[in-house]
């Protein structure tokens, strides 16, 4: 069975994207230099894993990240690995705003 990449799915990863806990997480991953998606690849994994190759569906999780970050960071690299998150090979690295 195929999930399509409809409201529903995306309400579920707004649900997982926008919450205290992962903010903590994105401010980690930003600190660290580390694409913030990767504090989600481990649910979206689970919940989600026939979208690993579904490129539309990671630029949209991107996209709800980057929602979280700003106005507070800016992204300091566009594209940086992340082969370690087993769901994004790539992803933005975020810094706080004015902190370069």
């Amino acid at each position: 069975m195929t999930i399509e990449f409809d409201e529903t799915v995306r309400e579920e990863v707004r649900e997982i994207i926008h919450t205290d806990e992962k903010l903590i997480e994105f401010e980690l991953c930003a600190r660290l230099g580390i694409p913030s998606v990767a504090a989600v690849a481990h649910e979206l994994d689970q919940r989600f894993p026939t979208f690993r190759k579904n490129n539309e569906f990671k630029q949209w999780v991107g996209s709800e990240v980057a929602r979280v970050m700003r106005p507070k960071y800016e992204v300091t690299n566009p594209r940086k690995r992340c082969p370690w998150a087993n769901y994004f090979t790539y992803g933005a690295v975020w810094g706080k705003v004015g902190a370069l």
